[in-house]
């Protein structure tokens, strides 16, 4: 049995009363945090021009986008929404995997779900099953995609949009296995998208939804793929990891019996995830030892090469960032935020403060140390210290970021998280009316009322 056929039966026979209480409870408080994303984003420049372009190709209405009144196809539908939901880098991670699992599979399922008058029970289903599966094949190589230069996320984000459509259209599995195989040739996304000039990030997660919907229909339609599309000898892995750096049987580990969505970390600041542990680290040293910044003589974080790669290098990028956007990938940047306001939140991205003289200045205090024994990637750790003049050295180490598994967020702060970010865009009536609705999902009998609650 190939690894394409044992991830279709898990996903065709996964049946609601299959899923344990914690791991549902799980999955609507991460569907609840990406719609909360998505409605933050929803106006930002990038997810307008991904909106204005799917506009001009020209789609049929069959799906909404959050925090706006147009409708798409399900695909440009799961396009634009995927793509506001990854925009902030507010969006979760499945650590052991290294990958912004909901950015995709949210989106992708609550297009294809409308798209076809999904029960809540049944998109909250699908949800699951695009967890499940997708965090496994990221788990088959943690980290390793993005030490070559991919951008793991959108490469194997397609797979999981590709069972999730087939599951809610109801396929079988032929048709699945052929799109799974179509996806293989979609599958894509490169870390040059983190270059100081490019948006292309953003929309990455997206680019993952849409295709992995377009490789479902075009197998509906009689386009075939290869059934081996991941073992084999130009499959999907060998031609991305040619070293063999990778262990298929960790695709379907415990498939079934340990649920990976109870795995899923929370963002509590909109930055990279790399990040997150290291502004905790901040956070409790400034709120446990009184000193002023200009007390500070040197910062110093330890931190694993491939980090050091994504959140230090190039020095001249990461110590004083070019953009808004970029500054989300900056250790120095961020490091420094905290130190001088105590928060970092979406406010803290502005072009204001990324020209900010005294918050540059600071960044440049900051140096790291490269470790291989930090914890990760099987966990995403975090190890601050900071030198004053007076000879004090002031530290803290966390080996998870507040809102992983190992140190979790309370659903008050999630909760919170999320009514912050709708707010945004919807008054407070109807933010509290959509929690309303996520948190009982399960009871929904027609998930559009789910899509019409995101509208503005």
């Amino acid at each position: 049995m190939t690894l394409s056929d044992q991830l279709i039966r898990f996903s065709r026979n996964l049946d609601f009363d299959d899923i344990p209480a914690d791991a549902l409870a799980n999955a609507k408080l991460h569907v609840l945090d990406t719609i909360g994303v998505c409605l933050a984003a929803s106006r930002d420049d990038t997810a307008q021009a991904v909106k204005r372009a799917m506009t001009r190709i020209g789609t049929h209405p069959e799906a909404s986008i959050i925090g706006g009144t147009d409708r798409f196809s399900a695909a440009a539908a799961a396009l634009i929404n995927s793509s506001a939901a990854h925009g902030p880098d507010f969006d979760d991670t499945h650590q052991g995997s290294v990958i912004h699992i909901s950015s995709v599979v949210v989106p992708a399922s609550l297009a294809v779900a409308e798209s076809v008058g999904a029960s809540g029970r049944d998109f909250l289903t699908a949800v699951v099953a695009g967890y499940e599966t997708t965090t496994r094949l990221g788990m088959a190589a943690p980290g390793v995609f993005h030490m070559r230069g991919y951008h793991a996320t959108s490469l194997v984000g397609i797979f999981g949009a590709v069972l999730i459509a087939g599951k809610l259209n109801g396929l079988d599995a032929g048709v699945q296995c052929n799109a799974l195989g179509i996806a293989g040739s979609q599958a894509s996304g490169i870390l040059e998208c983190l270059n100081a000039k490019s948006s292309l990030k953003q929309i990455q997660p997206g680019w993952a939804a849409y295709s992995g919907i377009i490789a479902s229909i075009l197998a509906e339609e009689g386009v075939t793929g290869p059934t081996t599309v991941f073992e084999g000898r130009y499959g999907f892995f060998n031609s991305f990891l040619p070293e063999g750096n990778y262990d298929l049987e960790k695709a379907v580990a415990n498939l079934g019996t340990t649920w990976e969505v109870n795995d899923i970390a929370y963002k509590l600041y909109p930055c990279c995830h790399h990040t997150q542990a290291f502004l905790d680290c901040v956070k409790e040293i400034r709120q446990a030892n009184p000193f002023a910044l200009d007390d500070i003589e040197e910062i110093e974080c330890m931190i694993s090469p491939m980090q050091a790669e994504l959140l230090c290098h190039p020095r001249e990028d990461r110590y004083v960032p070019k953009t808004a956007y970029t500054a989300k990938f900056s250790l120095p940047y961020v490091v420094s935020v905290m130190l001088h306001r105590g928060k970092v939140g979406l406010r803290e991205f502005s072009d204001e403060t990324i020209e900010d003289d005294s918050i540059l200045k600071l960044a440049q205090r900051l140096k790291f140390t490269e470790s291989d024994d930090t914890g990760y990637p099987g966990s995403f750790p975090g190890w601050v210290r900071i030198k004053l003049k007076d000879a004090r050295t002031l530290e803290h180490r966390t080996a998870a970021n507040r809102g992983a598994q190992a140190n979790p967020a309370s659903n008050a702060e999630i909760i919170g998280k999320f009514e912050d970010n709708a707010s945004i865009v919807l008054p407070r009536e109807k933010v509290h009316q959509l929690k309303a609705l996520v948190m009982d999902i399960e009871h929904v009998p027609d998930v559009r009322a789910l899509a019409a609650c995101t509208s503005i």
